[in-house]
């Protein structure tokens, strides 16, 4: 089944979103299913630009579904970044983040390495002797802004006011199907 969500066009978003809720499912059969899917993962195609794209939107739906830890994938970003030195990697991460945070599936606080590294980049303190395209500067300095003012507002990370605390939405409220189309699947 990963095999085939790293088959998937983008534009087939009902399709990935069909194959995570069915590696959701499984996962409930066999819990040591979710433990291998971060590992699996790591080793996803990520050479080319459309690629990334993919593996960011997979990993943002499987962190989302529960399916890989947050913690693990915090410090395998941040690692793969190399504290700004890789700049393939660095640009993955704060695109990351931004989707993660824009899109309510992770609080910046449970993404601490990577944060940090969006904060030395933004700051310009990374600790690399090659010079960081400015762009991304610009992208980290950017992200951190939004971040900080959603904070101090109270609300998410567009700038909407926080909703009551509320357990995390099921797969049926946050999917793009219809409950009917999610639930033929079962």
């Amino acid at each position: 089944i990963l095999k085939r969500i790293y088959e998937v066009d983008l534009s087939q978003r009902l399709r990935l979103e069909a194959l995570i809720a069915l590696l959701e499912m499984l996962n409930k059969i066999c819990p040591q299913l979710g433990r291998n899917i971060g590992t699996w993962t790591k080793y996803a195609p990520t050479k080319t630009d459309a690629e990334r794209k993919l593996h960011r939107a997979v990993l943002l739906l499987l962190v989302r579904s529960d399916l890989i830890q947050i913690g693990d994938l915090d410090a395998h970003l941040a690692k793969s970044a190399d504290e700004g030195r890789d700049q393939v990697w660095l640009e993955f991460l704060i695109l990351f983040v931004r989707a993660a945070t824009l899109e309510n599936i992770v609080p910046p606080a449970k993404m601490p390495n990577m944060i940090n590294i969006v904060q030395l980049i933004a700051e310009d303190r990374a600790p690399t002797s090659q010079q960081i395209n400015p762009a991304f500067r610009k992208a980290a300095a950017r992200l951190l802004e939004e971040l900080r003012n959603s904070l101090s507002s109270g609300g998410d990370a567009r700038g909407r006011q926080a909703s009551p605390v509320r357990a995390r939405p099921s797969y049926e409220e946050s999917s793009s199907m219809s409950p009917t189309s999610v639930k033929q699947l079962t």
